[in-house]
């Protein structure tokens, strides 16, 4: 009863609730994370993914954090930090995160621009699971989270590909860039297609998070001609 009821909530504030709200928007804080420098495999958008979505982020009333080719320490202190702002703030937290991310035995990773050698891969990288738990310790009222990260791990070319599900006993939205387990694009142009698209909708006002997410999904699945299909999931397990 207690989960049905949870999910109830999360699917009305998914419903109701926008990013880009022009009067009295309720507390919410950001924490954006843009990795493109890496030694193994640098990427040309994330940086100017991060930029695009602090800015549309910031227009939309959130207090932006915004860290850029960050390595293991400085992800996990703006992570510590953000988790500290959200709780102090309560309202919506959202994070943001566009770079090289990994799938190792089920579990998701994203990397710092500090990882160099795959022999760093067991304590270098920063998981997923310690974001979703720093936003739930929060106790806020809603948690997104969004990953254009699931890119091929260049660090092992034959391991999985893209990322797995998050499952999490937080009240949480996670949007992908594309379906777990499937392989993003970095775009071509200044932006990925999947930020170009997220970071022009949020600005729309009076458009819910649910449909904010949903036309996202429509205008990358139509603009990669298919080769790209965000994928979304709230609630809990």
């Amino acid at each position: 009863m207690r989960l049905f009821s949870i999910l109830l909530r999360v699917f009305a504030l998914m419903a109701t609730l926008t990013l880009a709200q022009a009067q009295a928007p309720s507390p919410r804080a950001a924490l954006v994370i843009g990795n493109a420098d890496y030694s193994f495999g640098s990427l040309r958008n994330p940086v100017n993914d991060a930029e695009a979505m602090a800015k549309s982020l910031g227009e939309a009333g959130f207090d932006v954090m915004v860290a850029t080719d960050a390595d293991q320490g400085a992800m996990e202190k703006a992570i510590h930090a953000f988790g500290a702002k959200l709780k102090a703030k309560g309202g919506v937290g959202l994070f943001y995160f566009s770079g090289h991310g990994a799938q190792i035995n089920g579990e998701n990773y994203l990397i710092p621009v500090s990882l160099t050698s795959a022999e760093e891969i067991k304590n270098g990288l920063v998981s997923a699971t310690e974001i979703v738990d720093a936003m739930a310790g929060a106790h806020n009222g809603l948690n997104i989270v969004i990953l254009d990260a699931c890119r091929n791990n260049p660090m092992d070319p034959n391991g999985a590909h893209g990322l797995s599900r998050i499952d999490s006993n937080a009240s949480l939205f996670v949007s992908y860039t594309t379906s777990p387990g499937s392989v993003a694009l970095d775009g071509a142009g200044h932006n990925s297609p999947y930020t170009k698209y997220l970071s022009e909708w949020i600005a729309t006002p009076n458009l819910s998070i649910e449909d904010t997410f949903k036309r996202t999904l429509k205008s990358v699945y139509q603009d990669t001609h298919g080769d790209q299909t965000p994928w979304n999931r709230q609630g809990r397990r």
